[in-house]
């Protein structure tokens, strides 16, 4: 429900066509439909809590309360909530600029993404890759490796998310 009053239209997580067209929407609404299944560590509604914090959707705007909420859901594996973290990484929004780091959420983003999703991974992880060291790179991909998703309290399926 979250996503049905964030865009406007009642198709669940289509942040691109949120981000694109100006149709009618209640963020407010959607705020407290995301707020009520983060409560229940529902990843893909944590990632519409940072989505909304990012861009200042129904919210003040705050990259380190986005951060939280990108966190919370790619630390369950949440490919949407993994990418924008990288990239909040690599801008040091609401986080200290951290190439090892973005390049690890943006590499697990990428093997987790929807195979239309898979290709801004990838083009993510190059544009981070050009500011790093060999041996940073080797680091990020050692961490990203190691990685294993938190489960949540209750097995749910995820929403497939398009950004």
């Amino acid at each position: 429900l979250g996503a049905s009053y964030a865009s406007g239209k009642g198709v669940p997580w289509d942040f691109l066509a949120m981000a694109c067209q100006r149709a009618q929407r209640d963020y407010g609404e959607a705020f407290r439909w995301y707020s009520k299944a983060a409560a229940q560590d529902y990843a893909a509604a944590e990632a519409g809590l940072g989505f909304m914090y990012y861009h200042g959707y129904g919210v003040q705007q705050d990259f380190a309360e986005a951060v939280r909420w990108y966190r919370k859901a790619a630390e369950q594996g949440n490919a949407f909530a993994q990418y924008y973290l990288g990239f909040r990484y690599y801008n040091g929004q609401g986080v200290p600029r951290d190439y090892v780091q973005a390049y690890k959420w943006m590499s697990l983003a990428a093997t987790r993404a929807a195979a239309e999703q898979h290709d801004d991974a990838v083009s993510g992880l190059d544009l981070i890759a050009r500011n790093m060291t060999p041996e940073q790179i080797a680091e990020a991909k050692r961490l990203s490796g190691e990685w294993k998703p938190r489960e949540a309290p209750a097995t749910r399926p995820e929403t497939p998310v398009r950004w």
